[in-house]
């Protein structure tokens, strides 16, 4: 077992080694959506980023679960719940809206919230690729915050 702390609130959360693979080294660690939620109300933006507009016409394949709340699809029920949730808190956010330029690819995170220079990602299981595409994301924009909202803490918004 390993002791992950939350950077928020400094809870210890026992993870095994198989739930500490859903995690990046490079990321804060939250132990829950509450800690993610106040951490995003209490920052000061403190570089204005340009963010480049990605324009998600809506993409709806097999797997996307619709929220008549939002009035939009999701990927997952878990980034609906993330959603609903940051609708709930009233913090404005773009859902698969900005992309940067990572490498020789584009990294497009689930959630941004602009007015915080700050981008959420919902991650269940690491896709092909997705990890490194996330670390070539951090070190090439360390002036915007990265939260990794795990599948660990999915039960705790």
């Amino acid at each position: 077992m390993t002791l992950r702390t939350c950077v928020y609130c400094g809870q210890g959360v026992e993870m095994t080694q198989k739930e500490t693979r859903s995690l990046h080294d490079l990321a804060s660690f939250y132990c829950s959506g509450d800690c993610i939620c106040n951490e995003i109300e209490n920052m000061i933006p403190q570089f204005r980023h340009r963010l480049k507009p990605y324009f998600n016409h809506g993409n709806v394949s097999d797997t996307s679960v619709w929220c008549t709340e939002t009035k939009r699809f999701y990927r997952s029920k878990y980034e609906k719940k993330v959603a609903l949730f940051l609708e709930d808190r009233d913090i404005y956010y773009q859902y698969e809206q900005v992309r940067f330029d990572v490498g020789n690819t584009v990294y497009i995170p689930d959630f941004v919230v602009p007015d915080k220079d700050c981008v959420i990602e919902v991650k269940g299981a690491w896709q092909f690729g997705a990890k490194a595409k996330v670390t070539q994301f951090l070190l090439e924009y360390p002036d915007i915050r990265f939260i990794l909202a795990s599948w660990l803490i999915r039960n705790r918004w």
